[in-house]
């Protein structure tokens, strides 16, 4: 007979997939996983609601670990109706359970506030706002435990616009931000007195924060979970090659071309398309419209006539905003075209890989044929056995990524010889 424990672990995507029925078995993860899980929560909440502390189980906190690892590595594989309905019940308990691990810490925070006399010196986590932020300069200066559904939502779009421009050091705050914020999110979904603001239906507002939410998970996930090692490479002759060589078959008329293919890249912020689905069904995605239904002012800078001088481009490179992000597109895309010319490959397709793409290629990056360049979480990184090397410097991750290809892989992929040598020059 199955006991208590193991019917409240969620099962793998492969599980389901391999399933007789999959119908069956959406059933059987609400029966068995999801009903439990929302009864035991509903069971901690009431003890809350008496203003007393509450002592949630080991076992509780277990299934909790465990089914939001399988939220986040599961989620992009569940494309059917069904999957993408529960994923919203999983995702609900999560921000219902995520609130019940901080409660203890709030209530003793709050009580400490109503008895200070004047302003209070401790930084306590109830007061934080992301004006106290030193990687997203976000100048609110709300504290994010007072926030409404809408300020939660701008705050996710925020933070998922700028998830690809933040530099490496930012993960743990980006950490307690989002702990924060999906503590007070969780409190919406433990209540259900409280009058909605966010102009969209209950369905609606889980979708949207199932959705943002889990973009941002999935960064901070994978990077804590894979170990890493910063970059220790020098990179000037890799940058003295790129702007020579790369920059050299490209000409002025192909770059800009290419500049501009790598700016509309770069307006496809986490979340967006899948958002834009859900809540437009019938139209056609399109870059330009998705911004203009949720980001009016990247709208507005997507839709200017943009130009910029090579120089400019080249010297933008490592700045945190979204010129930068565009730039390290534009160099990552400027290889891919010389490799192409050069050795006939398609190497961004090959060894590239964006975040969202990691579950699918899953069977690859676990194959030792090559070193890869991951976005394990905001910026690119090289990947090479089960480990990633980081640097915000994408000349320096390539010119790394070059280095473990001539030195471990005898400076080989797809079958064809690359010539590092001037990296060595």
């Amino acid at each position: 007979m199955e006991s208590q424990r193991d019917s409240i672990f969620l099962p793998s995507y492969d599980s389901v997939i391999q399933s007789e029925d999959f119908r069956l078995e959406f059933y059987r993860i609400f029966i068995n996983v999801i009903d439990p899980w929302y009864k035991q929560n509903e069971k901690y909440i009431k003890d809350a609601s008496s203003g007393k502390k509450i002592q949630l189980s080991n076992e509780f906190i277990k299934s909790y670990e465990h089914n939001f690892e399988s939220f986040i590595t599961d989620y992009n594989c569940w494309s059917s109706k069904e999957s993408k309905r529960l994923s919203i019940n999983i995702f609900v308990e999560i921000a219902r359970t995520n609130f019940l691990l901080m409660y203890n810490e709030i209530k003793e925070e709050s009580d400490e506030i109503r008895k200070l006399n004047g302003m209070p010196s401790k930084n306590y986590k109830v007061l934080w706002s992301m004006e106290k932020s030193k990687h997203f300069l976000n100048a609110s200066n709300l504290a994010i435990m007072m926030y409404k559904q809408t300020d939660i939502i701008k705050l996710l779009l925020y933070l998922t616009e700028t998830l690809d421009q933040v530099s490496f050091d930012s993960a743990e705050e980006l950490e307690f931000i989002v702990r924060l914020l999906q503590t007070r999110n969780g409190v919406y979904f433990c209540q259900t007195d409280i009058e909605y603001d966010s102009k969209m239906s209950f369905e609606e507002y889980a979708t949207f924060c199932t959705i943002y939410f889990n973009a941002i998970y999935r960064r901070l996930f994978y990077y804590k979970i894979i170990p890493k090692s910063p970059i220790n490479f020098p990179f000037e002759n890799c940058k003295r090659w790129f702007e020579r060589d790369v920059c050299g078959i490209l000409g002025s008329e192909g770059f800009e071309d290419l500049y501009a293919k790598s700016c509309e890249e770069c307006y496809q912020f986490p979340g967006d398309v899948e958002w834009f689905k859900f809540r437009y069904p019938d139209l056609q995605v399109q870059t330009g419209p998705v911004l203009d239904s949720m980001r009016k002012d990247m709208a507005k800078k997507y839709y200017t006539d943009y130009r910029i001088s090579k120089e400019s481009a080249l010297g933008l490179y490592n700045q945190i905003t979204h010129a930068g992000q565009c730039s390290r597109m534009f160099i990552i895309n400027a290889i891919n075209h010389f490799m192409n010319v050069t050795y006939g490959i398609q190497w961004k397709d090959g060894i590239v890989i964006k975040n969202d793409a990691i579950e699918g290629n899953r069977s690859k990056l676990m194959r030792k044929g090559a070193p890869y360049i991951v976005q394990i979480y905001s910026r690119y990184s090289v990947y090479d056995d089960s480990k990633i090397y980081t640097s915000d410097d994408i000349y320096q991750v390539f010119a790394y990524w070059c280095d473990l290809l001539r030195f471990k892989y005898n400076s080989e992929i797809f079958g064809v010889k690359i010539d590092t040598s001037f990296l060595y020059a």
